[in-house]
């Protein structure tokens, strides 16, 4: 495949809004090169930047966990149980995957300062 090797093809990243994709479009045009060879010049620039600055090459803003929205979670699959419900798979996921972030960020020592969980109630509740 040469540089300037153009495919027809669509292409998908998920998550990748429209509006960036018709950018990269653009952008890849205007250099002469194929969209793939554009974003992975695009990238490897971005990474060179972000190590000339000091920084992390990825790096994932998560907010902790907090203490109390893994409770409720927790709570809320013990109810539906005791209750003779079904607990849906999804709601289990979810209950074990806030209690593993919460054991993360406390191994990490993070802890959520918020007065308020991701559920809306106060922590002192």
């Amino acid at each position: 495949m040469s540089g300037n090797h153009t495919d027809a093809t669509p292409w998908s990243i998920r998550g990748v809004p429209s509006d960036v994709k018709q950018a990269a479009v653009s952008h890849a045009k205007t250099a002469g090169v194929g969209v793939g060879e554009w974003i992975a010049s695009a990238i490897r620039e971005k990474i060179k930047a972000d190590r000339n600055a000091g920084k992390k090459v990825a790096v994932r803003q998560v907010n902790p966990v907090s203490l109390t929205d893994a409770t409720q979670a927790v709570d809320l699959v013990v109810r539906m149980a005791s209750a003779g419900l079904t607990v849906p798979d999804h709601v289990q996921k979810t209950a074990f995957q806030l209690v593993n972030r919460v054991a993360q960020d406390v191994k990490r020592g993070q802890t959520n300062d918020q007065t308020k969980g991701a559920f809306g109630h106060d922590q002192g509740e």
